[in-house]
């Protein structure tokens, strides 16, 4: 099972137009990583890291990374393909089996649901999405990454050596670099929105991804204020959950995240030292 503390969900809002950003030369969209081939790319990485993996390599190329399908199109296909879905949904609420007919939309019951429920029963809002076309939902832009993209037996499964922790993994340096890729790229007018489980490990490793493209490409040293300025261009996309054990989308569960610095200056207004 994936480490359940450090998902992210990234979503697409079509049609929303967003003014172009200044981005230095430094920071700005290159290969993320060397392999063209994803299965080489995990292949290598398995070797490197034996034991950040519990299950094979094409295990994990298949459940992680889905190129051909998002994972909402592909449970809503599970959803219209159960078959007596009525039946057994009224068997399983009246506890006259275990067999929940909604076992395998995991993403769409523990994060979606209130996000696409408009209102009426829950079974209303189940029965609805068995009718829609599915073309709709294979053609939405979302997906769920990982900042620890592994299978492990479980959520302890996780050990860092000493003084090392996500940033110093190249996968999830990877996974980084995906989310700041997207967001400068100025392609497309649709803008991504990322929110995030433990920000605050996601945002070391992101940090680092950014101060590692600016070491290649400045022969005197990072500019940090300049580090921290790009950082903050990403945050306008940022969302965190509210609350780390509950991944559900709902109005009360997300909210953005405060840009580096920010708090300081809230903080600064109160401080006994600005008495006059």
């Amino acid at each position: 099972m994936p480490s359940s503390a450090t998902k992210l969900i990234g979503l697409e809002r079509s049609g929303h137009e967003f003014e172009p950003i200044e981005v230095p030369n430094s920071f700005k969209s290159r290969p993320s990583t060397p392999y063209k081939d994803f299965k080489g790319y995990v292949a290598k990485e398995s070797q490197q890291n034996p034991e950040e993996y519990f299950e094979d390599v094409g295990m994990y190329y298949q459940h992680i990374i889905q190129t051909n399908q998002n994972v909402l199109a592909k449970e809503i296909r599970n959803l219209q393909q159960e078959s007596d879905f009525d039946k057994k949904w009224t068997d399983y609420k009246a506890k006259k089996t275990e067999n929940n007919p909604l076992r395998k939309q995991y993403y769409l019951f523990s994060y979606y649901y209130y996000l696409l429920r408009d209102g009426g029963s829950k079974i209303d809002f189940y029965r609805n999405l068995r009718n829609q076309p599915i073309d709709y939902f294979d053609n939405l832009k979302t997906c769920d990454l990982e900042l620890f993209p592994y299978r492990t037996e479980n959520a302890k499964g996780i050990h860092f050596q000493k003084g090392k922790s996500f940033k110093d993994l190249a996968s999830s340096r990877y996974v980084a670099s995906l989310i700041i890729d997207r967001v400068f790229d100025f392609s497309t007018s649709e803008k991504p929105v990322f929110i995030f489980r433990s920000y605050n490990q996601w945002s070391k490793v992101i940090m680092e991804v950014l101060r590692r493209r600016a070491e290649v490409n400045e022969n005197e040293g990072v500019d940090e204020e300049e580090l921290i300025d790009q950082y903050n261009l990403l945050t306008d996309y940022f969302y965190e959950f509210t609350s780390n054990q509950n991944g559900a989308i709902t109005e009360k569960n997300i909210h953005k995240v405060m840009k580096l610095g920010e708090y300081d200056e809230i903080r600064n207004c109160i401080r006994l030292e600005n008495q006059e």
